[in-house]
């Protein structure tokens, strides 16, 4: 079962102080939490490949190698 970090008030907490440089950056807090649950997926698969389909330019540079 996926447990669903952004219900998890630490969590949220976490996110919501980064978000003010991510903001700046052009990143809303959808974003911030696409890029928080992809670390968090790579780190729990970490010999697959992962990355993020994205129109958003800013998006799209987050991949993980498999490892084969």
């Amino acid at each position: 079962m996926v447990k669903l970090t952004f219900l998890i008030p630490e969590e949220m907490q976490k996110w919501l102080t980064e978000f003010p440089n991510s903001a700046m950056q052009g990143m809303g807090i959808g974003d911030l939490s696409i890029i928080h649950d992809f670390n968090r997926i790579c780190c729990q698969n970490s010999g697959l490949t992962v990355y993020i389909w994205s129109l958003d330019y800013h998006l799209r540079g987050y991949e993980q190698k498999s490892d084969k």
